[in-house]
């Protein structure tokens, strides 16, 4: 189920994110995260990783991760990474240790699911013409008397606007 604008903005405002963290898919309408705001999300809610090796198939690079966070129960995700078409045989441990890691935090954060990182798929990729950015605004939410409210404040744009 793909999240709405509230739940969006009330995630974003949450955890610290700015717009250039987020897109719409423009084929499926669904919410991607760059892995740099992923990344600040867990930083934030306090997310632990410990990475163990996997056995996976023959034909790519796999790594289990072990995420925990105060008061969720622990989750663990696979990571993997064939070599192909945007991979280098560099790198493959790092891509499938990202997948891993972000795949964990957006179970933790985000249960429902909704949004997506951006290294699950090279479709994912943030568009850089103009026209395809014009409708990334997300309304920002805080915590209200009667749940979450629409707020004009600024929402940090990058990880030294905000206090831990």
């Amino acid at each position: 189920m793909a999240l709405d604008n509230k739940e969006l903005g009330e995630f974003k405002t949450k955890y610290g994110l700015g717009n250039h963290h987020f897109w719409q898919h423009k084929q499926s309408n669904k919410w991607i995260v760059s892995h740099d705001g992923v990344m600040l999300a867990a930083f934030k809610a306090g997310i632990h990783f410990e990475i163990q090796p996997w056995e996976g198939a023959q034909d790519r690079k796999s790594l289990k991760v072990i995420a925990t966070m105060p008061g969720r129960p622990t989750v663990e995700m696979i990571g993997e990474c064939t070599i192909g078409k945007s991979i280098t045989k560099e790198y493959p441990w790092a891509m499938a240790q990202k997948r891993a890691e972000d795949r964990a935090t957006l179970r933790l954060l985000c249960p429902g699911g909704g949004v997506y990182s951006e290294i699950e798929s090279d479709d994912f990729t943030k568009p850089t013409k103009p026209q395809d950015l014009e409708n990334n605004g997300i309304t920002a939410y805080r915590p209200g008397k009667e749940g979450w409210e629409e707020t004009s404040q600024k929402v940090s744009e990058t990880a030294e606007d905000f206090e831990l």
